[in-house]
């Protein structure tokens, strides 16, 4: 299997190397030694929506005059080429790429060829690109997203657990100010000997009550582990037992007493936090990952109904997010919704519901290739869009309830040891697959899409093992970033909550049936458009696992966008690319785009990656 990191494209790199050489020969020998020919850029253009793209050739020496012919070769299929001798020392060349061409760089020549003496020139290397057209509409899809807009944030994830104590580098989570970050609480603040131990998880609702927006979500993963409510085999919470979900229920109403209530008493105890009720938390998550075992499916509605039942009687305020069921091939919507969705009398939930939260790892198999991982992106879509349309058609009064993917990575298991870990979680792979999700599922609903998890931590039976790098957006023991925390930053930054831009309508060449281009086009503040591209075009798809990825152009054409604007209107535009030569440590650097008077703009990425492009006009 492939693990290479390698970026932009070789082929590229050493054809533009190699233009630059060639320019600095004394000429091309046509017989005589004295024929110069110079190409007016490196890399042609050619769209795969049939526009012309030229490139012009400076004439010297021996190249000049009318008996001299320009072969290409070798060209891309479905690519065509015209001539145009504009005058002895100029001549034009036209390709045109038809819709079946196949996007991609392709390395070629051109030579000098005089029709009466057959004398040759050296080849002239240059690279014919075939893009992707990207046409983007001046109107809002009103069957994206809810009602045509991007109701879609990004934020992230966290678990309260004896290998994940702290967080660190408050100050990058802080500039991703991410709207209610989920805590997984895995170690149960009632512990095993009636006690109550909640000091790790009130520093971390401390800590992202100051840093995040709404303050944290607390997802009440396990419940405590008291040894009169354990199954026979004295390992699980046995929740068949009538007392034992009420039993739950008062754990779970009792967390809500003690952060918003500065505490409480139970069974003659009294637990007081001493930071009071100063940071009350508003949402909460109830168990977790339960649907794989179909009782659990079916006895999550009465859970769920009496611990909320309680919870809202402790503070009538909070808002309880349900379900945080993995959806994925094996559990498809189909499996996990039916019993919550039925009626409120017959079984299903009736108790309020905040949002219905799910979580979405694209693989849980070590060696699960690129292109299998990419196959499950579309797929999650689907699911959500079933999800609505089940709430919908099923318990219509829940379906103002947003759906929140509130884990989600490229690989869900837990590795055994280092070599079993998905770097893909981190590596350029990541700068690809997490914007091409947040993509796909803000089309189809989604309003929260989170990052499982912010820090990973070390394995708590062998501290040498490191989750960081198939998990993380920084390094638990330095705060140092990881490629994946960019991601993930400027997936915060550029989609801020509360906007809601509207997902303009777009048409792609890009129309094989796996892809190798995503492009999501939104609006916002007065023409204020924003275009990212994902390039998840794989180099080796029957072989590459964390491949390079393979070069992408698209062409995004913009102008029914700005047709309502004036004509002399002034735009500025700003290009961030994250892919393989972003550095970690610094993170990505934004430059200025020029945006042509026909609105035509390409976007090239060398492989695994993601682009956003802002076109601003000045009104």
């Amino acid at each position: 299997m492939s693990r290479g990191h390698a970026g932009t494209s070789n082929a590229r790199a050493a054809i533009l190397l190699a233009v630059s050489l060639a320019a600095c020969k004394p000429g091309l020998d046509l017989g005589h030694n004295n024929a110069k020919v110079t190409l007016s850029q490196a890399v042609v253009i050619v769209p795969q929506d049939g526009a012309n793209a030229v490139l012009d050739l400076t004439l010297l020496g021996d190249a000049a005059g009318s008996q001299v012919d320009f072969p290409v070769a070798p060209m891309p299929a479905g690519v065509s080429l015209a001539e145009k001798r504009t005058n002895d020392t100029t001549e034009s060349l036209t390709f045109v790429a038809a819709p079946a061409a196949k996007a991609g760089d392709y390395p070629t020549t051109v030579t000098a060829i005089n029709r009466v003496t057959g004398a040759k020139s050296d080849p002239v290397p240059f690279v014919i690109t075939v893009a992707v057209t990207v046409t983007v509409s001046g109107a809002a899809d009103p069957t994206l997203g809810i009602d045509g807009g991007l109701a879609e944030v990004a934020t992230t994830s966290f678990q309260a657990a004896t290998f994940q104590t702290h967080i660190p580098n408050p100050s990058a989570l802080e500039a991703m100010h991410p709207p209610h970050p989920l805590v997984q609480i895995y170690d149960p603040t009632w512990l095993a000997d009636g006690g109550w131990d909640s000091s790790t998880l009130d520093d971390f609702v401390r800590t992202l009550d100051m840093v995040s927006m709404e303050g944290p979500e607390l997802q009440i993963f396990n419940p405590p582990l008291i040894p009169e409510a354990l199954d026979p085999t004295g390992t699980y919470f046995d929740f068949s037992k009538p007392a034992n979900v009420t039993l739950f229920a008062d754990y779970c109403a009792n967390l809500v007493r003690y952060y918003n209530a500065g505490g409480f008493t139970y069974q003659g105890q009294t637990v007081v936090n001493p930071n009071g009720s100063a940071f009350k938390v508003k949402w909460w998550g109830i168990l977790g990952d339960t649907n794989p075992d179909p009782a659990a499916v079916s006895a999550y509605p009465n859970i769920y109904n009496q611990a909320v039942a309680e919870m809202l009687d402790a503070d009538s305020t909070i808002q309880v997010a349900a379900l945080e069921f993995t959806d994925n091939e094996m559990y498809p919507p189909s499996s996990y919704l039916p019993a919550f969705v039925l009626p409120a009398d017959a079984g299903g939930v009736n108790q309020p519901v905040g949002a219905i939260a799910l979580h979405l790892y694209s693989t849980h198999v070590e060696g699960t290739l690129d292109s299998a991982v990419f196959q499950t992106v579309p797929q999650f879509a689907q699911d959500i869009a079933q999800v609505r349309t089940m709430v919908m058609d099923r318990r219509s009064n829940l379906v103002s309830a947003p759906i929140w993917v509130t884990q989600s990575n490229v690989n869900s298991e837990v590795p055994k040891t280092s070599d079993a870990q998905d770097v893909r979680g981190t590596s350029a792979f990541f700068a690809a697959w997490a914007p091409y999700m947040f993509s796909q599922l803000g089309r189809s609903g989604v309003a929260s899409f989170s990052h499982w998890d912010y820090t990973a931590g070390h394995d708590p039976g062998d501290a040498s093992l490191d989750f960081d790098p198939q998990n993380a957006e920084v390094n638990y023991d330095n705060g140092a970033p990881f490629l994946s925390y960019w991601v993930d930053l400027w997936l915060a930054q550029t989609y801020l909550p509360g906007v809601d831009p509207a997902i303009l309508q777009t048409t792609t060449t890009d129309q094989a049936s796996s892809p190798s281009t995503d492009v999501l086009v939104t609006e916002r503040d007065g023409h204020k458009v924003v275009v990212m591209f994902e390039d998840i075009a794989v180099a080796d798809p029957l072989h590459d696992l964390d491949g390079p990825g393979a070069p992408r152009t698209v062409v995004v054409d913009l102008k029914n966008a700005f047709a309502d604007l004036p004509a002399d209107t002034q735009y500025s535009a700003t290009l961030v690319i994250i892919d393989v030569n972003t550095d970690p440590a610094a993170g990505p650097t934004t430059t200025m785009a020029t945006v042509q008077s026909d609105f035509r703009v390409p976007i090239t990425l060398g492989g695994y990656g993601v682009a956003f492009l802002t076109v601003t006009p000045a009104l």
